[in-house]
């Protein structure tokens, strides 16, 4: 028959992986190219390739094969390798490198009987064949670390320009083609809620400041979610209105999302969907917490808070690594340090506590759900002081008694603008203004509609 070189590739594909249970991986770099594995047989890997060019170093293939060594627990000198070349314009030969075996060949006969010297059912090979074997897609689970054995190139392995844009236009590719149900999620409640409730909180009138705007929109402070006992708050300050400026807070929302949502696909690329929205989750709640309690005096809320957590998890998810991959993640974190540094100035300057929390317990929980417990050492202590200290030190500063906290008019306005939108009786808020410990005042609304603060008869 004619040399075809898919047929044939194919063919001696179907043939490992139906006879044998050898797994097929794609080439990121060249299409034509594939690698068959296994971790029981003695030929731990088989290549095949279309051009064979003896002066070219294969990335790919080093890098397989020191996770596969790492895998088996034996050096990379000991793994039996075969690489295949179909190549037509080569004459047919063998050649033997240390434990690689190099076939260069496009002859049935030729093929057989030097794969027969590892394979006795070789001349089984049916080169007609026209079958075609699912090769593992990136998103699949299954033998999901041998497909991360091809994203842990290391930077010193690539020595030009030309090798580094393919594995960059391939991790590209492959993040274009991955769904990202998680992040369009964290984009619905932390980026497209924002904004409704800026404009809601704007149109309505209840934004005299800053503080009012984020509390009648979900924020979170002291007085309110502690005192108060409204603890829902720790779950919706990331919903909030961000400024009481409707454009400021819109367009610093909108600016944000376009880059928050990017830091979310490439988390989410990085450590599987459960993994982020578990740790985002965990991260979130903490940050809201630690910020309700000790920072009595400022409200929490809005989109950047959410952004330090994200940077957080995103940059110790990467942190430490040389690969491609690590490289190409840690050059996209520089726009978001610059914005997270720029855009508090534009709204109070009195975000940044919480932003600092948010990249420390985001990247402190992201590391404590990566780590490789199997190998731990003296690193694994440092995110747990960060997360105890993020947790015991709100659990302390509420067990200090305390005096009745002074009168904060950002809570006393919120509660009215809650009773004016009917969310709420002047009764109940009376009574959130009673828990707090100021006794001496009441909620009431008149028959007109007006509403005001009074002293309980």
């Amino acid at each position: 028959m004619s040399f075809d070189y898919n047929q044939y590739k194919n063919a001696i594909v179907f043939f490992f992986d139906k006879q044998f249970n050898y797994k097929v991986l794609p080439s990121k770099l060249n299409r034509d190219t594939c690698y068959l594995y296994s971790t029981k047989f003695d030929v731990s890997l088989i290549k095949i390739a279309k051009k064979y060019d003896s002066k070219k170093k294969d990335v790919e293939l080093d890098s397989f094969v020191t996770k596969l060594a790492k895998t088996k627990q034996v050096n990379k000198q000991d793994l039996q390798i075969i690489e295949i070349y179909l190549d037509e314009t080569k004459d047919s030969v063998t050649e033997k490198i240390n434990n690689t075996t190099i076939i260069v060949s496009t002859n049935e006969k030729f093929l057989k009987m030097q794969l027969d010297r590892f394979f006795a059912t070789a001349n089984d090979i049916d080169f007609s064949v026209n079958e075609t074997v699912e090769e593992l897609k990136p998103e699949s689970q299954q033998n999901k670390e041998a497909i991360d054995d091809l994203n842990n190139i290391d930077v010193s392995q690539i020595t030009n320009e030309q090798q580094l844009q393919q594995v960059l236009k391939s991790f590209n590719s492959r993040m274009n083609k991955t769904t990202y149900w998680g992040s369009s999620l964290l984009l619905m409640l932390f980026v497209i809620l924002p904004i409704i409730a800026q404009i809601i909180t704007s149109v309505w009138g209840y934004t005299p400041n800053n503080g009012v705007a984020r509390l009648f929109s979900g924020g979170t402070t002291y007085h309110l979610t502690i005192l108060g006992g409204e603890g829902w708050r720790i779950l919706t300050y990331g919903f909030s209105a961000i400024s009481a400026n409707w454009f400021v807070g819109v367009a610093i929302t909108i600016l944000v999302g376009f880059n928050i949502y990017k830091l979310f696909k490439m988390t989410e690329f990085s450590i599987s969907s459960w993994k982020f929205l578990l740790s985002f989750l965990i991260s979130y709640i903490l940050v809201g917490f630690f910020s309700s309690v000790m920072t009595p005096n400022y409200v929490t809320g809005g989109v950047l808070p959410i952004y330090g957590i994200t940077l957080g998890t995103l940059a110790l998810t990467v942190a430490g690594d040389k690969n491609v991959w690590a490289k190409f993640t840690k050059t996209r974190l520089v726009t978001p340090i610059l914005f997270l540094i720029i855009l508090p100035m534009f709204i109070s300057g009195t975000e940044y506590l919480p932003i600092l929390v948010g990249i420390a317990t985001g990247g402190a929980v992201s590391f404590m759900f990566t780590y490789d417990y199997k190998n731990a050492n003296w690193k694994l202590i440092l995110p747990i002081i960060v997360l105890l200290i993020v947790l015991l030190m709100p659990i302390i500063f509420m067990s200090i008694p305390q005096y009745v906290p002074g009168k904060d008019g950002n809570v006393i306005y919120t509660l009215m603008c809650y009773v004016d939108r009917n969310f709420m009786t002047p009764e109940h808020a009376s009574s959130i203004l009673h828990k707090i410990g100021w006794t001496d005042i009441d909620i009431t609304k008149y028959a007109d509609g007006s509403i005001s603060v009074v002293s309980p008869l």
